[in-house]
């Protein structure tokens, strides 16, 4: 592969669905999870591969964790 493309996003909503749907007792971390995912791509301003954008793993991270900081 020539790409290196982790698909961030999904890879983030596999990881808040599995938080729900199992017995792990993270329902709340996963909804807060998944509002900061969608807050972000909302913004339009943080755009990965994938979505064809050039933001990096790192950059939408950071935004995801921004999103989720209490205000």
């Amino acid at each position: 592969f020539k790409q290196k493309t982790a698909y961030e996003i999904r890879l983030s909503l596999v990881g808040s669905e599995m938080c729900k749907e199992t017995d792990l007792g993270e329902r709340d971390a996963a909804v807060r999870l998944d509002t900061a995912i969608l807050s972000v791509l909302k913004a339009g301003q943080v755009r990965t591969g994938d979505l064809g954008g050039k933001a990096t793993s790192a950059q939408y991270t950071d935004a995801v964790i921004a999103a989720m900081a209490p205000r």
